[in-house]
């Protein structure tokens, strides 16, 4: 398949993910960067459709992770870097930003993209159980910060 069409496919959907993770447009355009090259690079031959995206989808949260690595900065999301987010959206992402990254991505991975545990457990190459440690504890992380940080008790 042509780069074209993969970021066509794609795109938007690694650029989602990207801005979740890295809460900036700059960071999120170098992991879409990053795992598209290694796209090209590796040309890998894929069994299906879903298949393809879930490779992309591991790849991109590699990248993120990476990125997160190497760069001590966090610079904060502005609703400029996502223009659809409501402000109830831009509260939820302000709360998760808080929250470790290993309970974020669990919570982005599982809720966001409706990735089942075992396929959450693959791409972070954690057992399923950690994945369910992960995302029950992120929950309750989530719900103390956004109950106290917006007053919804």
């Amino acid at each position: 398949m042509k780069i074209e069409d993969v970021l066509d496919r794609y795109g938007d959907d690694l650029y989602r993910i990207g801005i979740s993770f890295m809460q900036n447009r700059s960071d999120a355009e170098d992991a879409v960067q990053e795992t598209l090259y290694k796209y090209m690079a590796k040309a890998p031959v894929f069994e299906s459709e879903e298949h393809e995206r879930h490779w992309l989808i591991r790849v991109m949260v590699n990248e993120c992770r990476n990125i997160q690595r190497l760069r001590f900065r966090s610079v904060p999301l502005s609703t400029d870097d996502v223009p659809a987010f409501t402000e109830e959206d831009m509260h939820v992402m302000d709360t998760l930003r808080i929250l470790p990254y290993k309970y974020r991505e669990a919570l982005l991975l599982h809720y966001s993209e409706g990735y089942p545990l075992k396929e959450i457990a693959e791409m972070l190459n954690i057992s399923e159980s950690a994945v369910k440690m992960r995302i029950h504890r992120g929950k309750k992380a989530f719900i103390l910060a956004y109950g106290k940080e917006f007053g919804d008790e």
